[in-house]
């Protein structure tokens, strides 16, 4: 199935939808709740804003991302890869 040029609402429920493809797609506000998105790859995707709650995230790897403001329980990301950077490599 494909959609092109629509703009409306989707309900998907107990749907596989494995191996599906969203490019230049707004998803901005949409609710995704007990969904497998392993194995998956996430590119220039806007998560500004967000909240991700009860997620596995093992083996996740993330790469060159703006993490300005990203807090994972109230600890904010940025000061602490840095204080992990200052202790691996300290300055001379």
């Amino acid at each position: 199935m494909e959609i092109r040029n629509a703009a409306q609402r989707l309900t998907v429920d107990n749907a596989d939808l494995s191996g599906s493809s969203f490019q230049n797609a707004n998803l901005a506000g949409c609710t995704y709740g007990n969904c497998d998105q392993s194995r998956s790859n996430f590119e220039n995707i806007t998560l500004r804003g967000s909240t991700l709650r009860n997620v596995d995230l093992t083996n996740v790897e993330i790469l060159d991302c703006n993490l300005s403001g990203m807090k994972i329980d109230g600890v904010l990301i940025a000061n602490a890869l840095d204080a992990f950077r200052r202790r691996i490599n300290p300055p001379p």
